[in-house]
């Protein structure tokens, strides 16, 4: 999970000058995490060897897996 001071840390660097209330940030972690869990499972859900050679996780895996997550690749 991203932790609540990184998550603060991201939304002010997006712009310093705006507060963020403690309900905000902690929405935006709890997004940020099924986000990445939504990833995690659609990368593996893209892979087509569980294990031995050809299994490890690449680049592109990652790269396809968050375009069909965001819906603007189909493989």
């Amino acid at each position: 999970m991203v932790s609540y001071q990184e998550v603060k840390r991201i939304l002010k660097e997006t712009n310093n000058k705006r507060g963020h209330s403690p309900k905000a940030i902690e929405q935006f972690q709890k997004v940020t995490n099924n986000f990445m869990v939504t990833l995690a499972k659609e990368i593996e859900r893209g892979m087509t060897k569980e294990i031995g050679r050809g299994s490890r996780v690449k680049k592109i895996h990652v790269e396809s897996a968050l375009g069909r997550v965001l819906g603007i690749w189909e493989d």
